[in-house]
């Protein structure tokens, strides 16, 4: 348990702030949690690696892992239990609001907060928070786990260099039981994915550069996607296909090149989608989030040494593990990002997804 009394802010209460809080409240600290007003999710599918499930399960007591927590493999062709009758712990797809709600489930409802943050100002070795509300009081650590568009790095004035990008998403219907004929595409500078969905049907998802003038409609777009997953690379668009889209949503995303991120800076932590935005295609949003709120209580019950010394060693922690996923993605060829650095950097991140191993599977690699 922790050995000192730290009085630590959590700004964003999504899956990267109430994972950090969760960590922290079993590391023996008692973060105040400041809800992220209009908090939307990038996608709302998770994709959760090995290691993002058992640090999940440590979090989250068993009481939580049951009723609307349903996952599903990532690759349906995963079979669910080894010959032993063991679980066999691949990648899954879970509803995000679910994974939100088990961490949820962890955190005090006093513990929670509205309101948002106008001002951070260093005070010796603590920090005078100034909230909305006119509210000052002293934290001696802030974690930001608010998002790309973090107010902390916004009254920081640290922002994070990104590049836009495009999503569109939406389900085919439950019941349609046929798969696309191809679950990943390049198509025309666009990457287009179909992951099933815990509920049934199948999740797909278009990233793309950022919106020009085309007046083509969302639900347009990601039909156009389905289809295409759904015929062989040498056949050319015909009529719409077999596939009915259902709960179709457009968001304008930012994705963060393989050299940029930040999760340290002073008396100030970063986590998520706050250290490092991923746009889903990567399918590595959630687990680094997850990952980062293991690694940063972790350093912070460390040892006795000052807070900026903690997030100093968990910020090059943080570094050197992101470093190793892109050294696993090897020489990602550019075919298909048209040149799109947000594409470019999401199919290098793709690519550390399917091939980093035990980085993705290990907590010991952390």
């Amino acid at each position: 348990m922790a050995t000192d009394d730290r009085q630590i802010l959590v700004v964003g209460d999504g899956v990267a702030g109430l994972g950090v809080t969760a960590a922290l409240r079993q590391a023996g600290y008692d973060p105040v949690v400041l809800a992220d007003d209009g908090r939307t999710y990038p996608s709302r599918l998770a994709i959760l690696h090995p290691v993002a499930q058992s640090v999940l399960d440590r979090l989250t007591p068993e009481t939580t892992r049951a009723g609307g927590f349903r996952t599903v493999h990532f690759d349906r062709d995963t079979p669910a239990t080894e010959a032993s009758g063991e679980e066999k712990r691949g990648t899954v797809a879970v509803a995000t609001d679910a994974v939100r709600s088990r961490l949820a489930a962890t955190v005090p409802d006093d513990t929670i907060h509205e309101g948002g943050v106008q001002a951070l100002e260093r005070d010796g070795d603590a920090f005078r928070v100034r909230f909305e509300s006119g509210v000052r009081e002293w934290f001696d650590l802030v974690v930001a786990a608010d998002g790309p568009e973090s107010a902390v790095r916004t009254v920081r004035n640290t922002p994070l260099r990104t590049d836009p990008a495009v999503q569109v998403e939406g389900r085919l219907s439950p019941d349609t039981e046929a798969a696309p004929g191809t679950r990943e595409r390049w198509i025309g500078g666009e990457f287009v994915q179909a992951v099933p969905h815990p509920h049934g049907g199948w999740h797909v998802r278009l990233t793309g550069p950022a919106l020009g003038a085309d007046d083509e409609s969302p639900t347009e777009r990601i039909r156009r996607a389905a289809d295409a997953l759904d015929r062989k690379e040498s056949e050319t668009a015909g009529e719409p296909g077999r596939f009915e889209q259902v709960d179709v949503r457009q968001t304008a995303l930012v994705q963060c090149r393989p050299d940029g991120g930040q999760w340290a800076d002073d008396g100030v932590a970063y986590c998520g989608g706050a250290a490092l935005p991923q746009v889903p295609a990567t399918g590595l949003g959630v687990t680094l989030a997850l990952t980062d709120a293991r690694a940063l209580a972790d350093e912070l019950l460390a040892g006795p040494h000052a807070v900026t010394d903690a997030l100093a060693a968990y910020g090059r922690r943080r570094r050197r593990y992101v470093d190793r996923l892109c050294d696993a993605a090897g020489s990602v060829p550019e075919e298909g990002s048209n040149g799109e650095p947000a594409l470019a950097s999401a199919r290098c991140f793709r690519s550390a997804n399917v091939g980093a191993g035990d980085l993705l599977a290990d907590t010991g690699a952390l």
